[in-house]
């Protein structure tokens, strides 16, 4: 008959054994990285209403820099820069012979990335962001209507009653990388999708057409400090 371990053997082995656990590797010493986040998009847009046709076409490029800085099993997003490295519009207005055109110097509105937070969502790291638009067309003459600019999955209520989840065509919007990518060195993943809605409300005594669409290109680069 064998005789069992003794008791202080079986103790041994359970406080050498390695624990169970989705931390981190010790061997990483990050703690805090530099997130940036690189967002190309570029769109049209349009309205038609009786004796008045408006189309608008737009490009933007933001540059947004921050801190992420880990707290207990949370993350901490501070922000740093946000630069609009490029943004560009025209306007082309028809209405029965005559035509008018706007561009970037006569629209003083611009867009507005708008970076909430970075959250943990079981092994991903979810990226939360909004491009806050504005009025358009800029015809005095038109029916105006929101345009909505690129957005995360997290923002999906935009102005306007519309949830911009549902009409993302092609492409994703979650923005979420793999959390144990950051403890191994720089992280960098590309997303892409596009977006577009139209309908047809009605007006006094009419009917008006409006749409809007756009495609984005979004880069996030999360390096440990």
């Amino acid at each position: 008959m064998k005789r069992p371990y003794p008791i202080f053997a079986v103790l041994l082995l359970l406080a050498l054994w390695p624990p169970s656990s989705a931390s981190p590797p010790a061997s990483s010493s990050a703690r805090s990285w530099k997130v940036r986040l690189l967002l190309d998009a570029r769109g049209e847009y349009r309205t038609e209403e009786r004796g008045l046709r408006v189309d608008g076409s737009f490009q933007m490029a933001f540059d947004w820099s921050g801190t992420l800085e880990q707290s207990d099993e949370d993350f901490l997003l501070v922000h740093g820069a946000c630069e609009l490295k490029k943004w560009e519009i025209e306007e082309r207005a028809q209405a029965w012979e005559s035509v008018s055109i706007l561009n970037t110097k006569d629209i003083p509105e611009k867009p507005d990335l708008k970076v909430d937070y970075i959250l943990r969502e079981k092994d991903f790291l979810a990226v939360s962001f909004a491009v806050e638009g504005f009025e358009v067309p800029k015809n005095a003459s038109a029916e105006a209507f929101y345009l909505v600019l690129p957005a995360s999955v997290e923002n999906s209520r935009r102005p306007g009653g519309i949830n911009y989840n549902l009409f993302v065509k092609t492409g994703s919007n979650r923005v979420a990388l793999e959390e144990k990518r950051i403890f191994s060195g720089p992280a960098e993943s590309d997303f892409g999708w596009t977006w577009k809605f139209q309908s047809w409300v009605q007006k006094q005594d009419q009917v008006v057409f409006q749409a809007s669409s756009h495609e984005t290109k979004l880069k996030v680069v999360i390096t440990p400090n």
